[in-house]
């Protein structure tokens, strides 16, 4: 049976005992988060699964486990940057709990190839990027010709902030930076990388366009370079416990205007969740996660200021869930998945 709110129509029947839950769905959702969408549902078992329909602000993530999933198009969140050079970064401390942990440094992984870190050898030993022409290769995943790491970090609660330090970017390369989770579903130290599905936890992309006769707006990745180096990103409260990979990734877009040209920085490291969550979302391969002749990675950073907004690439954030789950708990009703 099929419910729906706030459409003139939805496919199957009005289930009237769930007017009132779903209009307090709907006020709970637009007060904590301006989230106008309409919604539909489908009951099953007693419970509610239900998908969200995007307004303009807003894109929907659709999946067979039937979790919400949703991206802010317009980012309002501004982070930070460092000072210009002309060379090309790598992640070189991940800060979980209350321990550093070096990162892996590609520039001497041909004399020493075993760190002792909990981040993935990569074997760009020039920091070169992962062109957007190989964006179906196995490279995109944790960078090139990247391998598990071995050990992992002190074991982080769900709902935390893990912080991160990128070492200096060129004030050239403009982009978006994403972070991802892939659930390992047992040791990440020996997880086959081709069958990560990944998940995007956060995304934070143009945040000034530019103002015409080819300057270039403000993004991520400038503010990169003003905290010097310096990113955060928090684990979802709702992710289950257990062991992931944390995928934290810059795309440079300064020659997208050329398919194929687009430069991707992927790095990885093997983190252990814990906390009483119940959510794993659903996923993507890492070699489906992006192609080169996507709107975001085929894109022109030069003439974008008649644009309304810069099209993120990869799948949607799931940043949204927990509102949506808080609401669906004030409603009485229940999250079902399959």
């Amino acid at each position: 049976m099929q419910v729906l709110v706030g459409l003139p129509y939805c496919a199957g029947g009005m289930d009237t005992s769930k007017h009132h839950q779903l209009a307090q769905l709907r006020k709970c959702l637009y007060n904590r988060a301006q989230l106008l969408w309409p919604v539909c549902g489908e009951l099953k078992a007693g419970g509610l699964t239900l998908d969200f329909i995007p307004n303009s602000r807003f894109t929907h993530y659709s999946s067979a486990s039937s979790i919400m999933m949703w991206r802010l198009i317009t980012a309002n969140v501004i982070f930070s940057v460092i000072n210009t050079v002309s060379a090309h970064g790598w992640i070189d401390k991940w800060i979980i709990g209350d321990r550093n942990y070096t990162g892996f440094n590609p520039t001497i992984a041909p004399w020493v190839p075993d760190q002792s870190t909990i981040a993935w050898p990569a074997w760009n030993n020039d920091t070169g990027p992962v062109y957007s022409n190989r964006l179906n290769t196995s490279d995109i995943i944790c960078s090139i010709n990247a391998t598990n790491a071995q050990l992992y970090a002190t074991s982080v609660a769900a709902g935390s902030t893990i912080n991160l330090h990128w070492t200096v970017w060129p004030d050239s390369h403009h982009g978006p930076i994403f972070s991802y989770l892939a659930a390992c579903d047992g040791d990440c130290a020996a997880v086959d990388k081709y069958q990560l599905k990944w998940f995007k936890i956060a995304e934070l992309g143009q945040i000034l366009h530019g103002k015409g006769n080819g300057s270039v707006g403000v993004w991520a990745s400038d503010q990169l370079r003003e905290t010097e180096g310096a990113w955060s990103v928090t684990v979802p409260s709702a992710i289950k416990a257990g062991n992931y990979v944390l995928r934290n990734e810059i795309v440079a877009l300064h020659s997208a205007y050329d398919v194929g040209a687009a430069q991707f920085y992927p790095q990885c490291a093997n983190i252990k969740i814990t906390g009483n969550g119940t959510v794993v979302p659903s996923g993507v391969l890492g070699t489906s996660l992006y192609n080169q002749n996507d709107p975001g990675v085929h894109y022109n950073i030069y003439n974008d200021e008649l644009k309304p907004s810069y099209p993120m690439p990869g799948p949607p954030c799931c940043e949204y869930y927990q509102i949506a789950l808080f609401c669906m708990s004030i409603a009485n009703l229940e999250l079902v998945t399959d």
